[in-house]
């Protein structure tokens, strides 16, 4: 009994120090990696700068394309840019002082050539089935100024529609999880179309997937188990 115990122990301690790798078992929806790509738009015309590559320049987009859009409201002085270069950058600048409404900046990933633009989108091409894992994993450098945000929307390959879910990026982490469970309802065993829209200034992203739960949260979960298992026991024996 007290070997068991030890191993429930070191169980929760080796998660809690994060020593087991979180991300085995990971599904690449995008690396970033590839030939450099940017989309910029400085005009505050309310007409939108896209672009979009494919499997020869994006290598590791799921689909085999990713499209990039960006779209500053009308008015609306400064620039807004989306920068894919081993990770993928998200910089908005607006001089205006308390003015944080600035257009649109999404990625898109539905397997097609084609512009998906804003949403709804009415192409669903991915066809993957997502029933192998249980969570959208972003990795960042850690060690940004702030904590950022982002929001993930979803289509199946019949375009039902679930989103968008928040997600905010704490600055001091690297990595991020989104359960799947925030995405009531959905079918992920047929996943259409991926839309990650970037909601803060300054976000940088060196990738983005689906994982299982994470092992350390497993092995918490396992020693917590084994814990109080011994404890149930402890109890019915005394009594």
């Amino acid at each position: 009994m007290r070997r068991l115990k030890k191993i429930g122990l070191l169980a929760m301690a080796l998660a809690c120090a994060g020593l087991i790798a979180p991300v085995a078992g990971a599904a690449t929806i995008d690396t970033f990696a590839g030939d450099f790509q940017q989309v910029s738009d400085s005009t505050s015309d309310n007409v939108a700068v896209t672009s979009v590559y494919d499997s020869s320049l994006a290598p590791d987009a799921i689909g085999g394309y990713r499209e990039l859009y960006v779209n500053r409201d009308a008015g609306v002085p400064g620039f807004t840019s989306l920068t894919v270069d081993g990770g993928v950058a998200f910089s908005n600048n607006n001089p205006v002082v308390g003015m944080l409404n600035y257009g649109v900046a999404h990625i898109t990933w539905d397997g097609t050539a084609n512009i998906a633009g804003p949403a709804p989108i009415t192409e669903y091409a991915l066809g993957e089935d997502f029933t192998a894992w249980s969570q959208f994993h972003i990795v960042t450098p850690g060690n940004l100024l702030n904590d950022s945000m982002v929001s993930v929307e979803l289509w199946d390959s019949s375009g039902s529609y679930s989103g968008p879910v928040s997600w905010t990026l704490a600055n001091n982490t690297a990595n991020h999880y989104l359960s799947f469970s925030n995405f009531a309802g959905f079918d992920f065993a047929n996943v259409g179309a991926i839309r990650l829209n970037f909601l803060t200034d300054n976000v940088y992203i060196t990738s983005f997937g689906v994982v299982p739960v994470p092992p350390a949260v497993g092995l918490g979960l396992l020693g917590m188990m084994v814990v109080g298992g011994l404890r149930r026991r402890k109890k019915a024996s005394a009594a």
